[in-house]
């Protein structure tokens, strides 16, 4: 007979701040991976700082059986290999990364690269490709969440020192096949010694983190002094939330138990003793609004088709909207962007 697991636990106070919650949605479901169970989300009430989490908590010990149908990386393309329309707008984005981060490129695509300024989304989106780091000649990168690996081969290419930690197996098996140097994980049991990298980054990681601000205490110890950490997470004050309510993607009950607003994220960074901070909303928006709107007509995001040609069209006009809206409320993008110094 298979022992009892402990049951998800109520969390009315913030887990940040400890100022009471605000009940904002029940009777969430899993809509995405049909993990079981019934959840809720609550909002700290501090305007200080805003945090939300999802309540009933898991309980860290059954958090692997919210796993058991998750499909967290595919097969990455071969960039080195793209053509055709696809290949041309990663020259252009190359070229716009040049002159934004320093990384090599050609005249004629530094050039072209310059059409990125004028699409905030397709900007944020080139960004993120390069983590935000200036170029670095052998500058050691840590990723964590790091997948089948298709960020730090991209990251290696343009000549950083590369290492990755993730928690799925399939996905750590994927990286290595690929020449890829990934632990199996979290970033903790790995036990780097102290100050050995100069980047470390997190793409949609620390949401899924039962102690999100012991992962950002570790992340400043394995940094070398003046290291930079790049985190990127769903914004929870975005405008996607505010249209599609239960039906917003970023939440992704109950897999994701913490989602940080940008102030929130800024003062759990200092908090870990990073400097020089800075967080931000960004309107990289696409996938978030198109999966979000599935979910308001469906029910369901289908993995197998992707977006018809009306909704890609749609979540373009969407991301020129928040970019808009983030004129006067600079916290409506879909993703924030942490970048912190050690």
């Amino acid at each position: 007979m298979e022992p009892l697991q402990p049951p998800p636990r109520e969390v009315t106070h913030c887990p940040a701040c400890g100022a009471p919650g605000e009940r904002l949605h029940s009777g969430l479901r899993d809509r995405l991976f049909g993990a079981p169970g019934e959840w809720g989300t609550r909002r700290c009430s501090a305007p200080a700082c805003g945090l939300h989490w999802i309540d009933p908590m898991p309980d860290p010990l059954t958090l692997g059986e919210l796993y058991a149908n998750y499909y967290t990386h595919g097969e990455g393309g071969d960039e080195e290999v793209e053509t055709g329309v696809r290949g041309l707008y990663r020259r252009l984005e190359a070229g716009y990364q040049a002159t934004r981060w320093g990384y090599p490129a050609g005249w004629a695509a530094r050039c072209a690269g310059a059409l990125l300024y004028l699409h905030p989304g397709r900007r944020a989106g080139a960004d993120t490709r390069v983590m935000y780091l200036p170029a670095r000649a052998d500058g050691a990168l840590l990723e964590v969440g790091a997948g089948d690996g298709s960020a730090l081969r991209r990251m290696a290419r343009l000549g950083w020192q590369v290492e990755g930690v993730d928690f799925d197996p399939a996905a750590v098996a994927a990286a290595r096949a690929k020449g890829v140097d990934v632990r199996l994980g979290d970033l903790a049991a790995q036990d780097y010694e102290e100050g050995r990298f100069d980047a470390l980054t997190m793409v949609h990681v620390i949401e899924h983190v039962p102690d999100p601000w012991a992962l950002l205490t570790e992340a400043r110890r394995v940094l070398r002094p003046g290291g930079r950490l790049v985190l990127l997470t769903p914004n929870p004050s975005a405008f996607g939330h505010r249209l599609f309510g239960a039906d917003w993607r970023g939440l992704e009950p109950p897999r994701h138990l913490h989602l940080f607003p940008p102030r929130a994220l800024a003062e759990a960074a200092r908090q870990a003793g990073f400097s020089q901070v800075r967080c931000q909303a960004v309107p990289r928006a696409r996938g978030i609004l198109v999966a979000s709107r599935m979910l308001r007509e469906a029910g369901r995001v289908d993995p197998l088709h992707g977006p018809t040609p009306t909704q890609r069209l749609w979540a373009e006009g969407m991301e020129w909207l928040e970019w808009l809206f983030g004129w006067w409320s600079p916290e409506v993008g879909e993703e924030c962007v942490l970048i912190a110094q050690r």
